[in-house]
């Protein structure tokens, strides 16, 4: 779980909700990457889907307030 870095909520993963599966973003170093003269870089987390077991759910996310 210290890989995680905060839930995602699109379209797709509020679907996902009703079978019982929970989307998050976990964190990655990103890769140094070159297109022709441009210097860029690949993306610094991975998205995953944790599906659970029926019966077993993740208490509700809270916000920070800043």
């Amino acid at each position: 779980m210290d890989g995680i870095k905060y839930a995602v909520f699109t379209d797709k993963s509020i679907r996902l909700l009703g079978k019982n599966q929970y989307t998050s973003n976990s964190s990655t170093s990103g890769k140094s990457r070159r297109m022709g003269p441009i210097m860029g870089h690949t993306m610094h987390y991975r998205r995953m889907i944790i599906t659970l077991q029926p019966g077993y759910s993740i208490p509700p996310l809270r916000k920070k307030r800043t």
